[in-house]
């Protein structure tokens, strides 16, 4: 894990929890945009009252008079500053409710503080890449929206990763190239910084290069046509093809390319619903499985994680929410409906589980989510509550069920800070 150190130049406006304030928070919005965000007040100063009053004479050693004229001079300074200061009484308003929004911007806040003072010296959390990019990922898409140039818990991030870019495009440390290839053109394309377009265009063509297709030895009839995996030899699987999905929508990548009709036919493939799977395993519920004929949930039982991602890469690769495989995986999702729990594996990789969630439900841009029995669910607020509940109160989360790396606090503090960014636009700015 990367050492914790001091910040090497202080940010410009430090806000209450050290970080630097960013921009005005973000109004309700009635549909997800996945990256305009409390200038901090100055106070103003007050001066004590110049005069003193003569006091009359008293009987020596007699301290009363003495008291008094210190009470009266502590009630003209209370009545000075009474005067210089009065929006700062306004803005405390004794007994006003903090509203959920507000608690979840808190909650980003201190959990990117916690972040800041882990990052190591060489920008990485973690010291890895893939870790990395989603860390700063959830800095871009804070309630702040911070950006590069706002401190080093971004700015080095990013150079960080341009070092670790390879002349085949790749951008990864040791392993697993396209896992962290497609996180960093995430990162590097959510910065907006025109300088990283050569890299980013660069990194999408090595994610469209190890897709499996003909031209890397999978005919279009093999179940993993279409796929991308890990990277090196590793099978693809549907975990790291959402992400390449969702890369290459952030690269601006031609919906013409075949890409992603490629894409489009492992998804579907992933999908149990065999009038869209010409695979013989698939069943009919419209869920989804990580791989064609796999399922961490048994045998090729269909699962959440998985499920929500299926439904967010289909509609990333230019599928209309109203195709039966979109309405299929989400009929799923309405009978499986938790934000306590990764359906179908309880608490095993609940923090990549509430990501994806929040990001697809967001992406779908509905403010409620009707699950099977009819209950309109606000989901952002039921997510948003029982995320604050797990929150440490230095700022960090982690799964106890430490499955897929989850019990490093860098990853699952990520997850969990890009799941309530998803949620902020949909969060009331007023108390219920």
């Amino acid at each position: 894990m990367a050492a914790p150190h001091p910040p090497s130049d202080p940010p410009e406006r430090p806000a209450p929890d050290g970080l630097f304030l960013k921009g005005t928070p973000r109004a309700p919005l009635a549909t997800f945009h996945p990256s305009a965000w409390l200038h901090p007040r100055p106070r103003a100063g007050s001066n004590p009252p110049a005069h003193r009053r003569e006091l009359p004479r008293q009987p020596p050693f007699t301290l009363e008079p003495l008291t008094m004229h210190r009470i009266a001079l502590t009630l003209g300074l209370l009545a000075c500053c009474s005067l210089v200061h009065p929006p700062l009484a306004a803005a405390q308003e004794p007994g006003k409710p903090v509203t959920l929004r507000e608690q979840t911007q808190r909650s980003v806040d201190r959990a990117l503080r916690w972040l800041r003072s882990e990052q190591g010296q060489d920008g990485a959390w973690s010291g890895h890449p893939g870790i990395t990019s989603l860390v700063a990922l959830a800095y871009l898409r804070s309630p702040r929206q911070y950006s590069e140039g706002d401190g080093p818990f971004v700015d080095r991030a990013v150079a960080y990763l341009i070092s670790k870019a390879h002349p085949n495009g790749a951008i990864y440390d040791r392993d697993n190239p396209g896992y962290n290839t497609a996180l960093a053109i995430q990162l590097l394309a959510e910065s907006g910084n025109p300088a990283h377009r050569p890299l980013i265009d660069h990194a999408s063509a090595y994610l469209r290069g190890i897709q499996a297709d003909d031209a890397t030895g999978y005919p279009q009839s093999h179940k993993y046509y279409g796929g991308i995996g890990y990277g090196g030899d590793e099978r693809p699987d549907l975990s790291n093809l959402q992400i390449a999905v969702e890369a290459l929508a952030a690269a601006a990548t031609d919906p013409q390319d075949p890409a992603w009709g490629r894409a489009i036919q492992f998804i579907s493939r992933c999908q149990n619903r065999s009038e869209s799977n010409d695979q013989p395993w698939a069943a009919n519920d419209g869920g989804f499985v990580y791989a064609p004929g796999e399922s961490f949930a048994g045998a090729t039982r269909s699962y959440g994680s998985m499920t929500f991602a299926g439904i967010k890469s289909l509609l990333f690769a230019h599928v209309d929410k109203s195709d039966p495989r979109v309405v299929a995986g989400v009929d799923w999702a309405r009978s499986h409906y938790s934000v306590e729990e990764n359906p179908g594996l309880g608490q095993q990789g609940y923090y990549y589980y509430v990501d994806t969630f929040a990001r697809t439900l967001a992406l779908l841009g509905e403010p409620t989510f009707k699950s099977a029995d009819n209950t309109a669910h606000q989901w952002a607020e039921e997510l948003a509550r029982r995320l604050l509940a797990l929150q440490d109160e230095a700022g960090w989360w982690s799964n106890p069920v430490g499955r897929w790396w989850e019990g490093n606090k860098h990853l699952a503090t990520a997850h969990a800070c890009l799941a309530l960014a998803a949620c902020y636009p949909f969060l009331a700015d007023e108390a219920k």
